[in-house]
């Protein structure tokens, strides 16, 4: 180990936050341990003797601490079959009520008309299949452990790394089906509300008097409205409508079966700029809310709302759209869904070698019915 002096530098730190003396560069080399990859011969001994070699006291397992952010897409799972269908019967329309006709001249009975019902149906078939795999000897790793309970708590931690890289996978499907469902909306131009135009309008401003999307964060009033909007569109969505999806079918979404997705920079400036406590709290407790941090990524840099609300993808159906601003997601429960999601590990044991491989495989299927409700909220300036 390499012990170093920091006395001078603990004092001129202490001297700087006791306000003794101004801010100045402090040299911190090798005084914060950077972690090394293993241990030196040469260094890692004993300071007294300089031959014993330094101990490990104390060993701390690290895995990704990952829970499943998009279990409420899972609608049902099956057991048999690949495909799910969906079969979709339209509402029927009123007739005109002969009966009251009986007796007028001319009137002429229809007792064996024929009235179909229109029944469509869609087939959801694409299955999406990873696999995560790991070697672990019999043998091999017992010299890096001075226990049994040590190299069990090891190999523990492989396990746990195993099931999170699954997990992680798992969420990275489901944020794929959640930003591609608001690709196909943006590119069907169907139920996108620009939170920032509705709020311009309601309020007569325009030119240079308008608010613009880089404040609209920072404005009280503009998070109060638009927060209002949101929670009025649950409602609209809760009444038989074709307006709020591509396919324009009759549908209504109550509040039970309604995913609510908003993005964290929203949420966040509404509680601090409302100073309510807590983001809309009719949004918060429905059973399928949930706030994310972004859509597709943060970017290589610190976190920025341009990013954090940003796509850039083709779509599956191909077509290409990048978009930013987009804070909220209203969904039908069987707009963005799976059924099909099966895992499992097998092992494959080499008793010659002596070691096991495990390999953790995963097939799932998310899908998009754009003939279900869903409601886009986007902050953005007009585009010219």
């Amino acid at each position: 180990m390499n012990i170093r002096q920091s006395y001078a530098v603990i004092n001129a730190v202490n001297s700087q936050l006791w306000g003794e003396e101004a801010i100045q560069v402090t040299d911190l080399t090798g005084l914060v341990s950077l972690g090394n990859t293993v241990m030196s011969s040469n260094t890692s001994v004993d300071k007294y003797l300089g031959i014993l070699a330094d101990r490990i006291g104390k060993t701390i397992l690290r895995t990704l601490p990952v829970t499943s952010k998009y279990a409420d897409f899972l609608v049902d799972k099956i057991t048999f079959g690949a495909a799910v269908q969906k079969i979709n019967i339209e509402p029927f329309d009123a007739k005109e009520a002969n009966y009251w006709k009986v007796g007028e001249e001319g009137f002429t009975p229809q007792n064996f008309a024929i009235n179909k019902p229109t029944v469509t149906q869609k087939i959801f078939s694409d299955i999406n299949s990873y696999e995560f795999d790991v070697t672990i000897p019999d043998r091999l790793l017992e010299t890096a452990f001075t226990s049994e309970a040590g190299l069990q708590s090891f190999l523990a931690g492989i396990m746990d790394a195993l099931t999170a890289s699954v997990t992680n996978a798992v969420n990275a499907s489901g944020q794929i089906a959640l930003i591609n469902f608001i690709g196909e909306k943006i590119h069907a131009e169907n139920g996108i509300v620009n939170l920032l135009s509705e709020y311009n309008t309601a309020y007569g401003l325009s030119g240079a008097s308008a608010l613009t999307a880089d404040k609209a964060l920072t404005d009280v009033d503009f998070l109060k409205f638009s927060n209002m909007l949101i929670a009025k569109f649950v409602k609209y969505l809760a009444e038989p409508s074709t307006l709020y999806n591509v396919d324009g079918s009759l549908r209504a979404t109550s509040r039970d079966n309604m995913h609510v997705i908003m993005l964290t920079d929203y949420v966040a400036a509404s509680k601090a700029l409302m100073q309510s406590g807590t983001f809309n709290k009719d949004l918060v407790e429905l059973p399928m809310y949930k706030e994310i941090n972004y859509l597709q990524g943060s970017g290589t840099t610190a976190p920025t709302f341009a990013n954090n609300s940003k796509i850039n993808i083709t779509t599956s159906s191909g077509a290409s759209v990048e978009a930013s601003g987009i804070v909220g997601v209203l969904a039908d429960r069987m707009a963005i869904f799976t059924m099909f999601d099966k895992r499992k590990i097998d092992t494959d044991r080499n008793n010659h070698d002596e070691y096991t491989n495990y390999c953790s495989k995963v097939a799932i299927r998310y899908a998009n019915d754009l003939g279900e409700n869903g409601v886009i909220f986007v902050i953005q300036d007009p585009t010219t």
